[in-house]
């Protein structure tokens, strides 16, 4: 394989790098899980550009709606396609913009996802550790699908797609368990190597560690005041592309458990005063998470639990390999947004009351990304849902991704109107 100059995967590398170095060798116990999660990220990208450069392991992009763990038991390093288009956001959001353009001016729609049009534009750039062969499953959403028909397409490269169903009946997971294991034949063919099962339950089993810890904070947020930051519930999914079934990835999911542990038992809130439990019910502000701690600050607006953090499924049987296949399938298709988006509104709209019920949120957010047209079909449905429930409810569209500067100023304005009029009138 042609060996290829990952500049920009270099540079974020070395933004995380410096930062984690700035914390010191031993960081403050209020840094200790920024420490943990950039030193994750950080081994993951060694990992994925020594990879690159050697050419000797193979590469499989994963999408959407498929777990890494099967990859990881196969020697097969594992990468998303979207994982750069997440990290540019926080590390140099001007440098996304301009691959979104790039995308742009190859023909893609501006309407289509920036998740896909930045992903495209890196692709066209040859910024993306070239795979070996790809796997990305039919969910969630139809700018997903296509994005990875377009990646697939150009590279020219082998794929195998999953299809996910449309229930979460029984049948439909025995159905998507099979979908997986027909992937992992078609790894097998692609690899020359079989599955190695008793590899594959020793990183289940590690990823179901992760997991425990995330479930068990996820009790501890429901505690008033809630101990910790609405800006920590971001980082669950994001681990799970880059650290999930490996022990650095479940030593964050720890170290987050602990301190909401420690924090819940002496009764400490993020802020003084706990004013609002607000539930954030649609894609977070990748492009400037600073809102999360703005909102705490200015109006004492607590994010108790959003769509991309809330679990509720029982960790995976690796009992036997059927097991482990059930149970993965259970996995993808209850991932954020898979879980809430891929089949009817009921699925968003049950979600939603547990949530509020259960952590007692008093008002929601939904900040709509542009490119979630099957979501938007919705959102009729959601606010009927919030009348039901007499929760208050803001809408208002962005792009997650690539905004432009003023989008932050102005989704500020949005929110500190809706708590100033509305929640904390």
């Amino acid at each position: 394989m042609k060996k290829v100059k990952l500049t920009e995967l270099e540079e974020v590398l070395n933004f995380y790098r410096n930062a984690r170095r700035e914390m010191g060798e031993e960081p403050p116990e209020e840094k200790k899980i920024n420490a943990l999660t950039f030193e994750c990220l950080i081994d993951f990208l060694e990992e994925t550009l020594r990879v690159a450069d050697e050419g000797k392991k193979k590469i499989g992009w994963f999408g959407p709606g498929i777990t890494r763990e099967p990859l990881l038991a196969m020697d097969i390093h594992p990468y998303r396609a979207e994982l750069l288009v997440g990290l540019l956001p926080t590390s140099r959001p001007e440098v996304l913009r301009r691959y979104v353009d790039i995308a742009e001016n190859a023909g893609l729609p501006a309407e289509m996802c920036s998740i896909d049009r930045g992903a495209v534009g890196l692709i066209l750039s040859g910024q993306l550790p070239p795979p070996d062969f790809i796997v990305g499953a039919s969910l969630p959403c139809d700018n997903i699908v296509i994005g990875y028909q377009i990646y697939n397409n150009y590279l020219g490269v082998p794929s195998y797609h999953p299809d996910a169903p449309y229930g979460d009946d029984e049948e439909s997971i025995r159905y998507y368990a099979d979908q997986l294991k027909g992937m992992i034949a078609f790894m097998e063919a692609q690899t020359g190597k079989k599955m190695d099962w008793d590899r594959l339950k020793e990183i289940v089993e590690e990823s179901n560690r992760a997991y425990e810890y995330l479930l068990e904070t996820n009790e501890l947020r429901k505690a008033v005041p809630c101990p910790q930051s609405g800006r920590l519930l971001t980082m669950s999914n994001f681990l799970n592309s880059v650290g999930a079934g490996q022990p650095k990835g479940t030593a964050v999911f720890r170290q987050i458990h602990e301190d909401a542990r420690k924090r819940a038992r002496l009764g400490l809130g993020v802020v003084e005063e706990e004013r609002s439990r607000t539930v954030w019910f649609m894609l977070p502000t990748y492009f400037d998470l600073s809102i999360f701690d703005w909102m705490e600050q200015e109006f004492g607006a607590v994010i108790v639990m959003d769509m991309f953090s809330y679990a509720t499924i029982d960790p995976v049987d690796t009992s036997t390999p059927e097991s482990m296949l059930r149970g993965l399938a259970v996995k993808a298709l209850n991932a954020p947004m898979a879980r809430q988006l891929r089949g009817p509104t009921d699925f968003y709209t049950d979600d939603l009351v547990r949530v509020c019920e259960e952590y007692q949120g008093d008002c929601v957010i939904y900040a709509g990304h542009e490119g979630c047209k099957m979501a938007w079909g919705s959102v009729g449905l959601i606010r009927e849902t919030c009348k039901e429930i007499d929760r208050p409810l803001l809408v208002f569209d962005m792009d997650a991704f690539s905004a432009p500067p003023a989008a932050s100023g102005e989704i500020r304005r949005r929110i500190e109107e809706f708590f100033c009029t509305v929640v904390q009138p």
